[in-house]
């Protein structure tokens, strides 16, 4: 409404020019409760009540205002006065103005110097703030309020600096008299390089070099003992700075945005740091934090993208939150044996965090293999992203697991959840991509008894869900939904299969079930289970014996060997080489399944296998020609052989296009993530271990990125 005034007023003058109703020199009007007076390019408002200069139109370029208008004193320029006159390039103020008000010439970036009059006794904060153009801040010689020092605003006796102008470009040594730096008294000069204090200063106030984007160096003597909020915000040049050794305080994004800081020492004097002290100093690498220190504030270094070393001393009881998040360098922290608090999203999108160590005498916390919990490990807090670990198997102790606890857990594919387990935290598993499968101790029943946060868990919920079922040495994982033993965990050493797992009736074995056990010695077969897929059981070197219920309808054991019921196929027998005689005389024997893992077959094993007429062999011809068969086997030499066909491919080629490249990155990260893709299975093995998984991702990674990996020589 102001400014509509003023316009209109405006145009009055302008019609009264016009036919000479007023003076053309120093013209006043009524406006609303002020004056209009005018200057070069406009008009200034006055409050002839107060005698406060209240406004000026924008498009004034030229301001000498005078002692009085309309016989009333100048006393005062008011708060945001001259605010946002950008064409104003001089100001003159009579002797009699005491008061500069806060914001009072904001934005007037055309403002090149102001000379503060001889009876001013307070300026205002911000009041020069947005004049880019501002050189120097002159001060009448009989003020004795204040004084300038080099154009730098300063009190009288020199020892409050108030405002450097923005426009000041270079380096700036302050008087050796200077105590304290006012609020704001650098603020957005973004032409100042270097500022050197004496050793005097006690005090640099909040925003006193906020936006100083040029600023490379700044000298704060040890006798400095409090550090502002926002002090130094946005230095972005600022790669070092030592801090006094006095200093007590540390306040509120200090140092936030520094984004050439690369080391900080806090020395031992400091007894508090704000919130946020040093968020998005990327290019800091190195964090010593006093001893004395007790609570790591909030959002302490988040967003510190290239921390790598932090040094946390042993009074530190409490971890805020967000104190880490995004530090996405940071590989490691030890926790000291004070801490007994530790905020949420401490450590969200630590991208290379592969450990959390906490002291081992620590009451509240403990970790284990890098996984953080609380004492007793009853609730898991955080597993590292950067865990190379494809499979997660969480500690029967726990009964909760934490919000966002395995957040961008990027390697993760397999998790083993224990049915201690009550409770799943909003987004626990949000951003594990690879997440497959999930395997419970309990029954379907009880899993979904489990109070789950839905919220950013649908990968958790989305994975194929497998019931574990306890054998001797380890876990047998079982697919309620089709009745089907998929795997077992590779410390197994008896496999005793039940005739059904939580009410439902085992019925099949897959492919390699038992593939990934290398001291499993025997497996035993329920009556109930009616079909065993390919080849099941080629890694143990220790297994003995296949023993089978008599009551199976489609399979026999016979001296520890697996059989069709009929006896005409022999599907596996134990160990990796075929005994002496073990099958001699077996007339019945029509079809012999025999495992790539086979390294001899002793004489007259199978002699006088009459009616032997198949053979088929889970390896190629030229793996066959490598096991050694003694005399007295040309039966099962004469038979009619199958052999795994010589497949040619080049390692790597995921999606088998001839080449190697980021595409087979893309097609075996989607084929992990449950995607409808085919791959080329032996291709996709980067690592050999007939088992394609988040390691061979891992590996055609690196191997793009010309990391020199040996299985691609």
């Amino acid at each position: 409404m102001q400014r509509k005034i003023k316009s209109l007023f405006s145009l009055f003058l302008v019609i009264a020019l016009t036919f000479g109703f007023l003076p053309a020199v120093s013209l006043t009007a009524a406006v609303g409760d002020g004056i209009a007076y005018a200057v070069t390019g406009g008009n200034i408002y006055f409050d002839p009540e107060t005698g406060v200069v209240t406004g000026c139109d924008e498009s004034v370029t030229e301001a000498d205002i005078p002692d009085q208008i309309e016989s009333v004193a100048v006393v005062e320029i008011g708060d945001w006065a001259f605010e946002n006159c950008s064409l104003l390039t001089r100001v003159s103020m009579p002797s009699a103005v005491t008061s500069i008000g806060d914001c009072a010439f904001m934005g007037c970036s055309s403002l090149t110097t102001v000379t503060i009059p001889r009876r001013a006794r307070y300026v205002g904060g911000l009041a020069f703030s947005g004049c880019t153009s501002l050189t120097e801040i002159l001060v009448d010689k009989n003020n004795t309020s204040f004084a300038s020092d080099h154009g730098v605003l300063l009190s009288r006796d020199k020892k409050t600096l108030y405002c450097c102008p923005e426009g000041k470009r270079g380096e700036y040594t302050a008087s050796v008299f200077v105590t304290t730096v006012m609020e704001s008294a650098f603020d957005n000069c973004k032409l100042i390089t270097r500022v050197v204090f004496g050793d005097r200063v006690k005090t640099i106030q909040n925003f006193a070099f906020n936006g100083c984007s040029s600023l490379v160096s700044i000298t704060l003597p040890n006798s400095v003992t409090s550090i502002g909020s926002e002090a130094f915000a946005g230095c972005s040049l600022l790669q070092r700075i030592a801090l006094p050794s006095e200093l007590t305080e540390i306040g509120r994004m200090a140092f936030t945005e520094c984004t050439s800081l690369r080391a900080v020492a806090v020395p031992n004097s400091v007894q508090t740091i704000g919130d946020y002290a040093f968020s998005y100093c990327k290019s800091l690498t190195l964090a010593v934090l006093p001893e004395a220190l007790e609570i790591l504030p909030e959002g302490l270094f988040l967003g510190c993208s290239s921390l790598t070393d932090v040094q946390l001393a042993g009074n530190v009881t409490t971890i805020s939150k967000w104190a880490f998040s995004d530090c996405t360098a940071l590989e490691s922290l030890s926790i000291p044996e004070s801490v007994t608090s530790i905020g949420q999203h401490v450590f969200d999108r630590c991208d290379s965090l592969k450990e959390i160590n906490v002291n081992e005498k620590n009451t509240a916390f403990v970790s284990e293999d890098g996984v953080l919990y609380t004492a007793g490990k009853t609730k898991l807090l955080y597993c590292p992203a950067a865990r190379e670990a494809s499979t997660f198997v969480f500690p029967g102790t726990v009964t909760e697991i934490g919000d966002w606890a395995l957040y961008s857990y990027r390697n993760l594919a397999h998790v083993e959840i224990p049915k201690s387990v009550q409770s799943i935290g909003e987004g626990a598993f949000c951003g594990c991509d690879h997440l497959s499968e999930v395997v419970y101790s309990g029954s379907r029943e009880e899993w979904d008894q489990i109070s789950i946060v839905p919220s950013f868990n649908e990968l958790l919920l989305a994975a194929r869900f497998y019931e574990a079922y306890e054998v001797t040495g380890g876990n047998l994982y079982f697919d309620s939904a089709t009745g089907t033993i998929l795997l077992c965990t590779e410390r197994v050493t008896e496999a005793n299969i039940p005739d059904s797992i939580n009410g439902v009736a085992v019925t099949s074995i897959a492919a390699e079930a038992f593939c990934g056990c290398p001291i499993l010695s025997v497996i035993r077969i329920p009556a109930s289970v009616t079909q065993i897929e390919g080849d099941f059981c080629h890694s143990s070197n220790v297994l003995t014996a296949i023993e089978v219920a008599e009551e199976n309808p489609n399979y026999v054991s016979v001296d520890g060997a697996l059989f069709t019921k009929d006896k005409k196929t022999l599907i596996r027998c134990p160990g990796v080489s075929i005994e002496a005689f073990a099958f001699s005389h077996c007339s019945a024997l029509e079809n012999l399944i025999l495992p790539s893992s086979l390294t001899a077959v002793k004489e007259n094993a199978f002699d006088y296998c009459s009616s032997l007429a198949s053979v088929q062999y889970g390896g190629t011809q030229a793996d066959w020609e490598s096991v050694t068969v003694e005399n007295g086997n040309d039966l099962l030499l004469n038979a009619d052989w199958q052999y795994l066909p010589v497949e040619t491919f080049r390692l790597g080629d995921v999606n088998n296009d001839g080449k190697v490249d980021i595409s087979d990155r893309v097609v075996l990260a989607r084929w992990l993530a449950k995607w409808h893709v085919e791959i080329h299975e032996k291709a996709a093995d980067i690592d050999g271990n007939k088992t394609v998984n988040t390691t061979d991702s891992v590996l055609l990674a690196r191997h793009l990125a010309k990391w020199d990996i040996s299985y691609f020589k």
